[in-house]
């Protein structure tokens, strides 16, 4: 594969410039329930940094809604200042009546982004596809602790003398939701995630594409529906 300095850009540029996708879920393990919603405000910053002037991780706005369909299948979708994503969670093990919880939450998405070459600037957009693991882990009082595996597929149209591209990367996220209201709990958390392929082939470009883009985040979320 041909390397241009374009392409270190598809590994850099985009996380700093962007916010690349989602890299945590700002959810618990454990489904909202049947017939309940749940209603969230988010603030995340994300980025990877070059060591140069411009390495300064962007922070994205995000409204979120989950519903559930059943006690352990629910559906959401989340708008943001980049983009728009939907998801869902199907909760394996029942959380109800024990302190574990472990669900599957895929998620696609699709939003904006600016790219940098040099001093030139083009817009496209980025699409992905996400496989979260979620693990919790329930404490007395109605906290939760959150540990996230998730691979993702991202996909680059073609831009300036970038070609289009397809991209996996793997992840991972800590977050931890604690109740301050008999409906409303924060949960602030950190993911990390890591470009797994495809990879520039010299050994310079390879070590500048496997820094890790790192996410820290917030959520505001309020329950409703369903009993007191």
């Amino acid at each position: 594969m041909h390397t241009t300095p374009s392409r270190r850009f598809f590994w850099l540029g985009l996380p700093l410039w962007t916010g690349c996708a989602a890299m945590g879920t700002l959810q618990t393990a454990d489904t909202v329930g049947a017939g309940k919603t749940r209603w969230s405000a988010q603030v995340m910053a994300q980025g990877v940094t070059d060591g140069g002037e411009d390495s300064v991780p962007l922070p994205r706005v995000a409204v979120e809604v989950r519903h559930g369909l059943s006690e352990r299948v629910e559906v959401g979708a989340r708008a943001s200042t980049f983009g728009l994503e939907v998801s869902g969670k199907v909760e394996l093990v029942e959380s109800r009546g024990s302190p574990w919880a472990v669900s599957l939450a895929p998620v696609v998405g699709v939003q904006q982004l600016t790219m940098r070459f040099d001093r030139a600037m083009a817009y496209s957009e980025q699409r992905y596809a996400a496989l979260p693991v979620l693990v919790g882990w329930a404490s007395v009082g109605g906290s939760q602790l959150v540990l996230g595996l998730r691979p993702t597929w991202l996909y680059f149209p073609r831009v300036l003398s970038t070609p289009a591209e397809n991209a996996f990367a793997l992840g991972g996220s800590l977050g931890y939701a604690f109740p301050v209201g008999s409906r409303v709990r924060l949960m602030p958390e950190v993911a990390v995630m890591l470009p797994v392929g495809p990879l520039p082939t010299t050994t310079a470009m390879r070590t500048e594409g496997l820094k890790p883009h790192v996410q820290l985040g917030m959520a505001v979320m309020l329950d409703s529906g369903g009993d007191e």
